[in-house]
């Protein structure tokens, strides 16, 4: 299997990174939000990722990574891993978490930091005085 193609659509104001292989295989890379102005950055590394091998993440990643992995390309560089790993668990026909050494949790805590509602405030908790 091969990368014929790196694409990024602009989806709202979201990349979303899209690798084609020759096997008719594609990988999806979500970006974080609003970061619109990281598509040139994903589509700079398209020449550097045609004709790898996209199972091979790790070797892949090396080739990309000393071109620029910290800000601003750091998002497009994880974007382009993602859709690797996508790629990697969808032609092993497994999910990406067995890939990469398989469930640890049964379930996870969360914290949403992006979303900011206008208004919103914080609730402080109300503690008794011993």
């Amino acid at each position: 299997m091969k990368i014929t193609d790196v694409r990024c659509a602009v989806i709202g104001t979201n990349p979303v990174v899209r690798i084609v292989t020759d096997e008719g295989l594609d990988g999806y890379g979500p970006v974080e939000s609003y970061k619109p102005y990281l598509k040139w950055h994903v589509l700079h590394y398209r020449d550097f990722l045609i004709g790898e091998d996209p199972t091979l993440v790790e070797r892949t990643m090396l080739k990309i990574r000393h071109r620029g992995s910290f800000k601003p390309w750091g998002a497009a560089v994880s974007a382009i891993e993602i859709a690797l790993w996508d790629l990697a668990g969808k032609a092993a026909g497994l999910p990406v978490h067995r890939l990469l050494g398989g469930k640890v949790r049964d379930r996870v805590r969360v914290y949403n930091g992006a979303v900011r509602f206008p208004g919103a405030t914080t609730r402080r908790r109300r503690t008794r005085n011993p």
